[in-house]
């Protein structure tokens, strides 16, 4: 008959639940940190763009990024931990906006304000400048573990899969 150590078997369960728990835990720190910046991730986004015109881009270093911010999401700065926003200098609808959240319960909130915000930007060049509306064919908003991106352009969809290819 074999004897039972339960003293050895709480051991043994509790280094398990202690093993699970680290795991579990690790995984909530990569998520907060992230796997790039937003100013990779752009770069990379932007290089994949080959007709894209000459852009403005600020981010959460300076004044002007952080006041341009404002026009994506009202959310909190402090609630971030980077973001990239890029705009043509020459007032075409072309833009990027790459933000990277420092929580993923506030994805819901900034995914809706950049979808607003790309709605708000087709209605507004419909009217404005109608040449630039095709611009807006393959605009998207996507999204990969706490990051999101805004992509206006005609290459779009090449932005879209650069973004995607840099979370496989």
């Amino acid at each position: 008959m074999v004897k039972i150590n339960r003293k050895k078997i709480s051991l043994v369960v509790f280094l398990m639940v202690i093993g699970i728990l680290s795991l579990t835990a690790c995984g909530d720190k990569e998520e907060s940190e992230g796997k790039y910046t937003s100013k990779e991730i752009y770069d990379k986004v932007s290089a994949s763009i080959t007709d894209m015109p000459e852009m403005t881009v600020v981010d959460n270093t300076t004044d002007e990024g952080k006041d341009s911010f404002t026009y994506v999401t009202d959310l909190e700065q402090d609630k971030i931990k980077d973001f990239v926003f890029a705009y043509s200098k020459d007032g075409k609808a072309d833009e990027v906006v790459v933000i990277q959240l420092k929580n993923s319960e506030d994805l819901k909130k900034v995914q809706a304000d950049l979808e607003e915000r790309l709605e708000t930007r087709r209605n507004t060049f419909s009217i404005y400048d109608a040449e630039e509306g095709s611009k807006f064919q393959g605009a998207t908003v996507v999204k990969n573990g706490n990051y999101l991106m805004l992509i206006i352009g005609n290459q779009a969809q090449n932005g879209k899969y650069a973004f995607n290819d840099m979370f496989k």
